[in-house]
């Protein structure tokens, strides 16, 4: 699998993690707690872009009351297989960087 990578990568790369474990309703507060500063319309735009390329899907829903409408978004299978991978370089590199800091102890101690 080839990713590229995009300007903005570490606010993709989020949202796609988060929308593993959320739909896009709560992505817009977890996002904001990791990239202060971020609007709602980047998040938004960014979530469309994942969209158009066929990462993420959405659909509206009716949360009744005073929610409303609400506009839903979840990863595809495209999506999920993009994550997957993700995570397994994410654990790849903490393995990689444990190798490192025992290799420096081991080093130190002799």
């Amino acid at each position: 699998m080839h990713i590229v990578v995009l300007e903005g990568q570490a606010l993709i790369l989020q949202i796609l993690m988060l929308l593993r474990l959320e739909h896009g309703f709560y992505i817009n507060k977890m996002v904001k707690v990791n990239f202060r500063g971020t609007s709602r319309a980047t998040i938004y735009r960014v979530m469309s872009r994942l969209e158009t390329a066929g990462l993420v899907a959405s659909g509206l829903r009716d949360v009744g009351g005073i929610g409303g409408i609400r506009r839903e978004f979840h990863l595809t299978p495209a999506g999920e297989d993009v994550a997957d991978h993700v995570l397994a370089i994410e654990e790849s590199l903490k393995s990689a960087a444990r190798d490192v800091r025992k290799h420096r102890q081991t080093d130190a101690g002799q």
